[in-house]
């Protein structure tokens, strides 16, 4: 019994290498070693989805524009001239040798990375991209730049409000007020931010005092849900990009 031991370990090593193999030669390893680096990198609200939407660009040959993705998602928004020079960076990255532009479909790819997991949110951008981009032009950096800090920003804000709904309010429920704080506490504006106008725009568009239709909902809806808070925020962004 002892001396069949050793021979299980060397099969199973060999099996293990064959498996490296076969995946190198495939030239999927580089893929699944990206996809769980940047899992890790990034913690999407919806893991799944986001390999999902990670290996389908993959597999159409724009994993480049993850990358140009990850570039902007990991910049530090405390920082805004640094952030400002990652959204640039991406910009140069996607942008097709000697043109001034990207191509609409680079760019759609590039910003459907975001807010995967949020159903609502994701069909509201759409709409905002739908009103920036025309098919038939090249996507210039100004437009670039408010489209990218219209996804990158409301991701942080999604990710903050939901932390702060699972660590301090046991009842599942925020007050509005607080809400707009931990909305603000993310669009920090600074008159020195390169990319103020962008900024204060979403601004604009999540954190506009609610106004309720009746006096009974003035006294009910002084507290969302994480849900309803979604809900809420999809509803504003069509309503602010069609004024």
């Amino acid at each position: 019994m002892q001396s069949s031991a050793p021979s299980v370990a060397v099969s199973s090593t060999s099996n293990g290498s064959a498996i490296h193999d076969h995946l190198s030669r495939a030239g999927v390893s580089s893929h699944i070693r990206d996809a769980v680096s940047a899992l890790l990198d990034l913690r999407p609200a919806d893991p799944m989805a986001f390999m999902s939407e990670y290996f389908f660009n993959a597999s159409y040959g724009t994993a480049s524009v993850f990358r140009a993705y990850k570039l902007v998602s990991l910049a530090d928004w405390s920082s805004p001239s640094a952030a400002s020079e990652r959204i640039g960076a991406a910009f140069e990255h996607l942008a097709l040798p000697s043109a001034q532009g990207v191509r609409v479909k680079d760019c759609a790819t590039f910003l459907s990375f975001f807010c995967i997991g949020y159903d609502a949110i994701r069909h509201s951008l759409s709409k905002v991209v739908s009103l920036h981009l025309d098919k038939d032009d090249l996507v210039t950096f100004e437009d670039f730049t408010e489209l990218v800090v219209y996804h990158a920003f409301l991701e942080e804000v999604l990710k903050k409000v939901k932390i702060a709904y699972s660590a301090a309010y046991p009842n599942k429920r925020m007050h509005r007020v607080d809400l707009a704080a931990c909305i603000a506490s993310v669009l920090l504006l600074d008159q020195n931010d390169p990319i103020l106008d962008a900024r204060k725009r979403l601004f604009l568009a999540l954190a506009l005092p609610h106004q309720p239709k009746t006096d009974q909902d003035a006294a009910t809806e002084t507290t969302m849900s994480y849900e309803d808070f979604v809900s809420d925020t999809s509803a504003r962004l069509l309503a602010f990009e069609q004024q």
